[in-house]
């Protein structure tokens, strides 16, 4: 809203020091900006009423028509009520993050009402505690969501940090990989500034990109020195890796903490790091990523492996083999919030990135403090010991090549025989598993043998990554000829939910986990 004034860039060239260092150059402009803002901008909807007032008694007069003193003033009254409404549009569009309406009539009461719609939508009043019972008091809702995140982010590292798998990630050509430490130029750094999103949410700072992107003129060379300074590894990240975390609620029932998404606000000049990072590693990521990851890869298709799913389940359901066929699904609780940051390291040794730029990322990572953003208020500060963020950039691309690892183990044990993945045909190519970024398919012959090694695969890779398996989420589809022989598979499956089907009807299956019967837990439908 500041850059539409006219005299905003007399202001900002007056109160705008380049110290050599953006965050005190902010740190400055803010303090500037706060009395500077209220006064032009505050109490809009009173100056409008009363500029309405004034034009209202104008017209009234009886000279009106006849005067030219009065018509002059009216005018100069309708061009600054004009200014004042597209204030107050540009004010409540901001608040609403309507991005659809990009033209026509004034929209400011659709922005409003939008705007009190998300407030009313995502403030809570109450949620339940880990026993269960209800509060509702907001000093101790506040505390309940800020222990919750403390418990969720500052939860000590595995003891295992090294995962040895006889698969390695494929060798890049030296020149690949060796341009991705390279420091950028200032082109590369406004092309990653000017992808962003101009309203997106005020970080804890308070200045959105739109603001960086109308004074690139001025503001732009300290944030080119900054990230470059960061590339040399010579940044100290802490301060502009303060983070606000926006709690998104995932249903429109909210009683739990877990029931909401926590989406990380980065600062805008540290965004511009990771961004370049991420643009750059995207370009060779395809070349590093095994086949079976199809999510956040330039030239992959999350269709593509959905296709291939289905393709193998019509497998599944030709098959007449003595031995049955089945798919487990895994769902992976927290995902990026679970995350190693040694393992993370190790994952990006392995793939032989240059130290300059492993360094940079795990500065980047580990150098973060957070604030929960609760009903308008902050919650204390704290410091993660693990975990990505959803809202970095580069967490897409660093959560990818964490899993591939895990495409690793399931290789070995295919390779070496143990594992017996589903052929698409006599003769075809063999499918063990598929990936969509945090969820995973297992295929394979239905065996307790096959089960356990399944499962071995899949703990193992959680025990050093830190992840871990979302039972509720998670679920097996097989086509068995025999319940006795899927009960025996089932008793060492920690899931919850099972699909069968049988004689050509589809049922549900709710085993109580360790429990072999099964008659009164099947519900057939067509």
């Amino acid at each position: 809203m500041w850059i539409f004034h006219e005299n905003y860039n007399e202001f900002l060239n007056k109160t705008w020091y380049n110290v050599g260092d953006i965050n005190l150059s902010l740190d400055n402009l803010r303090h500037s900006l706060e009395p500077w803002n209220k006064d032009v901008f505050g109490l809009l909807e009173q100056k409008k009423q009363r500029l309405l007032n004034r034009l209202a008694g104008i017209q009234k007069a009886t000279a009106y028509p006849y005067s030219a003193f009065l018509l002059d003033l009216e005018w100069e009254l309708q061009e600054e009520l004009e200014r004042l409404l597209k204030f107050e549009e540009i004010k409540w569009f901001q608040k609403s993050k309507s991005e659809w309406i990009t033209k026509g009539d004034r929209n400011t009461k659709y922005y409003h009402l939008k705007s009190k719609m998300r407030s009313r939508r995502n403030m809570i009043l109450s949620l339940k505690d880990a026993q269960g019972n209800w509060v509702d008091n907001e000093e101790e809702l506040k505390v309940l969501v800020s222990s919750h995140f403390r418990n969720l982010y500052c939860s000590p590292p595995p003891d295992d940090v090294e995962l040895v798998s006889r698969s390695r990630f494929p060798v890049v050509e030296d020149l690949s990989m060796s341009s991705l430490s390279a420091v950028p130029t200032d082109v590369e750094i406004k092309s990653a500034l000017f992808s962003m999103g101009s309203y997106k949410a005020p970080r804890i700072d308070g200045f959105p990109p739109i603001f960086y992107k109308a004074n690139w003129s001025l503001v732009g060379p300290v944030l080119c020195t900054f990230v470059k300074t960061a590339f040399r590894g010579e940044a100290d990240l802490k301060e502009a890796n303060r983070t606000l975390i926006s709690l998104i609620p995932k249903n429109n029932k909210v009683e739990l903490v877990i029931h909401f998404r926590p989406i990380s606000l980065c600062t805008v000049y540290y965004k511009c790091i990771t961004k370049v990072i991420a643009s750059r590693l995207r370009e060779v990521m395809d070349k590093i990523i095994s086949p079976f990851q199809s999510s956040f890869l330039k030239g992959r298709c999350i269709q593509d492996n959905i296709l291939v799913g289905q393709e193998i389940l019509h497998v599944m359901g030709k098959n007449k083999s003595k031995k049955g066929l089945m798919a487990i699904k895994i769902d992976m609780e927290k995902a990026y919030d679970r995350i190693s940051w040694l393992f993370l390291k190790q994952v990006l040794l392995e793939v032989g990135f240059d130290n300059n730029l492993v360094n940079l990322i795990i500065n980047c990572v580990s150098s973060v403090s957070y604030n929960v953003l609760w009903n308008g208020s902050l919650t204390e500060f704290f410091h993660p010991l693990r975990g990505i963020r959803q809202g970095d950039p580069l967490s897409p691309l660093l959560f990818v090549l964490c899993m591939d690892k895990l495409s690793h183990l399931i290789s070995d044990e295919v390779e070496s025989g143990i594992w017996k993945p589903i052929f698409t045909s006599r003769g075809g190519s063999s499918v063990s598993h598929l990936m969509f970024a945090d969820d995973l398919l297992l295929f394979g012959v239905a065996t307790e043998t096959q089960v356990l090694c399944m499962m071995s695969c899949v703990q193992r890779f959680m025990d050093v990554s830190g992840g871990k398996v979302n039972t509720a989420k998670s679920s097996v589809f097989s086509l068995l000829k025999s319940l006795c022989g899927l009960s025996c598979v089932l008793r060492k499956l920690p899931i919850c939910m099972c699909l069968v089907r049988l004689g050509g009807i589809w049922g549900f299956l709710y085993p109580v986990i360790g429990t072999p019967e099964l008659n009164s837990n099947i519900l057939l439908a067509e």
